[in-house]
């Protein structure tokens, strides 16, 4: 009895041994729901003036039109301190993904209402987001407007 069990261990480790290691799955593409979420969950975090939620969309090496993440920071710091209420709406005008990076362009609308003043100041223009993966979440590489 223990000569037939033998080759059958011998036999299963050889094969455990002979099966190739799997390689770590790929980030899957970036979809344009997925984008979409993240540029709600952008406008949303905006309109609260949430830096901290706001900050975690962005990757660690994101950058802006003035710099890197902490000029980011400190441009939205400003503006949400110094601000009563703030609101940003986005219609997309284009979407291109590559692979595990993605791009959206669009036309934005802010309106920012100042302490001491009746009405919010509006401005418009075009933005574009492009998007990465990073530890397994999407998230915003640089954010870029006119």
């Amino acid at each position: 009895m223990t000569e037939t069990a033998a080759p059958a261990v011998a036999s299963s480790a050889s094969a455990v041994a002979a099966t190739p290691a799997a390689e770590p799955a790929a980030p899957a593409p970036i979809a344009e729901a997925a984008a979409q979420a993240v540029l709600s969950q952008y406008t949303a975090a905006y309109a609260n003036g949430d830096i901290r939620t706001l900050m975690r969309l962005f990757t660690r090496d994101a950058t802006n039109n003035r710099g890197n993440r902490d000029a980011i920071a400190y441009d939205y710091q400003e503006l949400f301190s110094g601000s009563e209420s703030r609101e940003i709406q986005l219609r997309t005008t284009g979407w291109l993904a590559n692979g595990t990076t993605a791009t959206v362009l669009a036309k934005y609308e802010a309106k920012v209402k100042r302490p001491g003043r009746w009405l919010p100041s509006t401005s418009r223009g075009d933005i574009r987001f492009d998007l990465a993966y990073e530890n397994g979440a999407l998230r915003i590489k640089a954010i870029l407007h006119d």
